[in-house]
């Protein structure tokens, strides 16, 4: 009694202590009766009820009880709002009531102890209402005062608001749920609890019982008109749970209105029926993200979609083998993205018949699906934004592709499409001539079974258009033609990086460089034997950079890199580790900028021929580490015009002989 004597003095108790029945007193009578206020029946009586379910090995058996040898909880009840709540509570199921009034931001506790022994709980709270982070949080704490009490629910939530439960409508009542129960681990049944009311409000129910790992059974949530973040998370975390609803029944749905409602319930086996056809922004958001025991997936039968509305729904689930048809012909922004990403057991993809296409419309959506075997057809002719992109990403056991006849391309629409799909073996078809920025950019990186490269024929190029296209693709022993003349901002940025099968180099014609546009192209290309011609006399930054870094087999460079006029990184690290290089190409430029040679020539370890005819008095980031590495001897061709040089890494090898020429 003294502990119940602490908490009632610190909650303002509106009884005297004296007056408390004992703790230890089992709910035996029914007083659910009918409840009139002398004009309106409002129904029988259904309190918010928590019953001590003990543990089979209780740490009461241990000493954990201060009092007696029965195992108990206490409940604490924090006011996360700015309004006084009131709350009663009964040990006799409603005979007697004792009353707190938990203070804004203040807290109360009650005790209940012996197996099979309740508390009801009742308010009268008309506007109970909180934020996204809470409103009334209930924290059921074991002996050992950590937050897993053994307890079960059951009752009316809503008999908070009014006192007797049944209430319809939340819509004036927001977030006054949002997190109630949450990371209460011992609880381990709330099939008995009742959540009656068909009309919500945002946020009511969310994360009510997130990370509660003890339940297995959800009781049925029968709201039909919904409010924006009204389920978000709501069982989010609970890896015991494996029965949902067997139905949400709402048609009409709103923005987030089930976002991460099951997320990471890893013993799900089946969702619930989703009959809505009016969906909301974003509405299914992450539904069912880490669900990785979901086998079947439910019927989505709506026609009309909006942005975001299956975003993630499916993500991670890893035991689904069946996707839900999807008939709509009409897509919208991000409407499918990530939707079966990481769905490793799907083997078959639904048709897809949309002709309307939105930005990233699919992207990622099949992400990591690693048992699909065969692609749908992709029937739209115009493209958006990165609406294909990262699609297929990781599917290992595709074998074939789409064709995809569009020639008119938009902002990375295939980026990253076919990325690390290690079983393709043939490109579609792409014919477009009309590029845009990214359109391909990673479009068949890490395709280490790919033989061919596709015909790419556009001569008018975009920023990136082909960066990283076939970056790991070490099975490629030929390069499309490349016949542009004008470059764009990394166009060619690191396109055959790691193809280590490929033997020749496609020309380069191009006259006009742009920023990055040759960085990394053959980098790691180590059979690459010969170098294309570089004919350009102009230079960007990093337009050369770390263009052949790692070509171990080639022997034959350019003689010549014509540009006079140098900008920063143009050339650096451009043939580093290339070991079987012996003659430099003729570096006519007088001026140098920075990094402009920075480790250009780095661990050439047979390079024995330069000539440069820029200034080597100073060291400098110029020319930093730029001949480190290279053979013992050999031979450095200077201009004549400068006297002084320094010797070493950053200027001229030591050990070389020098020979001076007009420039």
């Amino acid at each position: 009694m003294e502990y119940l004597k602490k908490y009632a003095e610190e909650s303002q108790f509106f009884h005297d202590v004296k007056d408390l029945p004992s703790p230890q007193v089992s709910h035996c009578v029914d007083t659910r009766k009918t409840y009139y206020d002398g004009k309106k029946k409002f129904g029988k009586k259904n309190y918010l009820t928590i019953t001590v379910v003990e543990p089979e090995e209780s740490s009461v058996a241990k000493g954990g009880n201060r009092d007696s040898d029965e195992y108990f909880v206490d409940i604490h009840f924090y006011n996360t709002t700015s309004s006084n709540i009131n709350i009663e509570y009964s040990f006799n199921n409603g005979i007697t009531w004792s009353k707190y009034k938990i203070k804004s931001q203040g807290y109360a506790t009650i005790q209940v102890s012996g197996n099979g022994n309740s508390v009801v709980l009742r308010g009268i709270n008309p506007n109970l209402s909180g934020t996204e982070w809470g409103c009334i949080n209930i924290q059921i704490c074991g002996p050992d005062g950590s937050q897993n009490g053994s307890v079960r629910l059951s009752g009316d939530v809503t008999s908070l608001i009014n006192g007797f439960g049944g209430v319809d409508d939340l819509s004036n009542n927001p977030a006054c749920f949002c997190q109630m129960f949450s990371e209460n681990y011992g609880i381990v049944s709330i099939e008995d609890l009742q959540l009656p009311s068909t009309k919500l409000s945002q946020y009511c129910y969310k994360q009510m019982f997130a990370s509660c790992i003890g339940i297995t059974t959800v009781p049925e949530l029968p709201a039909t008109k919904l409010a924006e973040h009204c389920y978000s998370e709501m069982f989010a975390w609970c890896d015991g749970l494996v029965t949902a609803p067997s139905i949400l029944p709402a048609s009409k749905l709103s923005q987030y209105c089930y976002n991460g409602m099951f997320r990471n319930c890893t013993s799900l086996t089946q969702a619930p029926a989703l009959p809505a056809t009016e969906l909301a922004y974003y509405c299914y958001d992450s539904m069912f993200d880490g669900c990785t025991s979901i086998t079947t997936a439910p019927v989505l039968p709506a026609t009309t979609l909006v942005d975001g509305c299956y975003f993630s729904m499916f993500y991670g689930c890893s035991s689904l083998t069946t996707a839900p048809t999807l008939p709509a012909t009409t897509l919208a922004q991000n409407c499918y993205s990530n939707m079966f990403y990481g769905c490793s057991a799907l083997t078959t993809a639904p048709v897809l018949p949309a002709t309307t296409l939105a930005n990233s419309c699919y992207s990622a959506m099949f992400y990591g699906c690693y048992s699909l075997t065969t692609a749908p057809t992709l029937p739209a002719t115009t493209l958006e934004n990165s609406c294909y992109s990262y699609m297929f990403t990781n599917c290992e056991s595709l074998t074939s592709t789409p064709e995809l006849p569009v020639l008119n391309l938009r902002d990375y629409c295939y980026q990253g499409m076919f990325q690390y799909c290690t079983s393709i073996t043939t490109p579609p078809t792409l014919s477009s001539e009309n590029l845009a920025q990214g359109c391909y950019k990673g479009m068949f990186r890490g395709c280490t079974a790919l033989t061919t490269a596709p015909t790419l024929p556009a001569t008018t190029l975009a920023d990136s258009c082909y960066q990283e296209m076939f970056w790991g693709c070490t099975s490629i022993t030929t390069a499309p033609t490349l016949p542009a003349m004008t470059m764009m901002d990394h166009c060619y940025t690191s396109m055959f990086r790691g193809c280590t099968a490929l033997t020749t180099a496609p020309e380069l014609p191009a006259t006009t460089l742009a920023r990055s546009c040759y960085s990394g192209m053959f980098d790691r290309c180590t059979s690459l034997t010969t170098a294309p011609t570089l004919a350009a006399e102009n230079t960007a930054s990093n337009c050369y950079s770390y263009m052949f870094r790692g070509c171990t087999a080639l022997t034959s460079i350019p003689s010549i890199l014509p540009a006079t006029t140098l900008s920063t990184y143009c050339y650096e690290h451009m043939f580093d580790g290339c070991n079987n290089i012996t003659t430099a190409p003729v570096l006519p430029a007088t001026t140098l900028v920075n990094y402009c040679y920075r480790s250009m020539f780095y661990g050439c370890s047979k390079l024995n021929w330069i000539k440069a005819m820029c200034s080597l008095a100073t060291t400098n980031n110029r020319t930093q580490n730029w001949v480190y590495g290279v053979a013992s001897s050999g031979t450095f061709v200077r201009n004549s015009a400068y006297s002084t040089y320094v010797s070493g890494p950053n200027g001229i090898p030591r050990n070389w002989t020098i020979q001076a020429v007009a420039s």
